[in-house]
């Protein structure tokens, strides 16, 4: 969280043309609908992402695919579709940035953690759930660089 996916995720989807699918979007409808939206958000996340792959768009899934079972969903729609399936790790290796960028940023519904104390006791409940090998292509991001200069470094890594 907070890590600048969104942004990120954006910036990319308009600089190469591909429709981003972000998490939130439904995670921000569902939420206040049914109890343990979080795997149903997911799911319509998955959903149109295989839509428009079968469609021949390529996607881009904005979320923090938390878990090893999702990464593996989205690995084998991945390969039912055709599809290569490219990660981009978003991080923030300065903790006072990152900490000032969760707290003060522009909140969406789905962003239920407010404060760096919420993130610390999510990220103890949730360490197991991000501890999973990831073995498609990947490229880690820091927050540190500028938006242009990350978004540059996928496209050069995307082409290359």
């Amino acid at each position: 969280m907070a890590t600048g996916k969104s942004t990120l995720s954006r910036a990319l989807g308009k600089r190469l043309g591909y429709p981003v699918v972000d998490k939130d979007d439904f995670s921000d409808v569902l939420m206040n609908q049914v109890e343990g939206y979080g795997p149903l958000a997911y799911g319509a996340m998955f959903s149109v992402s295989r839509s428009l792959l079968e469609q021949g768009f390529s996607v881009i899934c904005d979320s923090p695919l938390r878990g090893q079972l999702g990464y593996l969903n989205v690995k084998r729609i991945a390969d039912e579709t055709g599809a290569e399936l490219r990660v981009i790790v978003c991080t923030c290796s300065d903790k006072a940035l990152w900490k000032e960028r969760l707290e003060t940023r522009t909140r969406r519904p789905a962003h239920v953690l407010k404060t760096w104390d919420d993130l610390e006791r999510y990220k103890e409940q949730a360490l197991e759930d991000f501890g999973y090998p990831i073995t498609a292509p990947s490229i880690q991001i820091d927050a540190l660089n500028s938006l242009d200069e990350n978004v540059d470094a996928i496209v050069a890594w995307l082409r290359g």
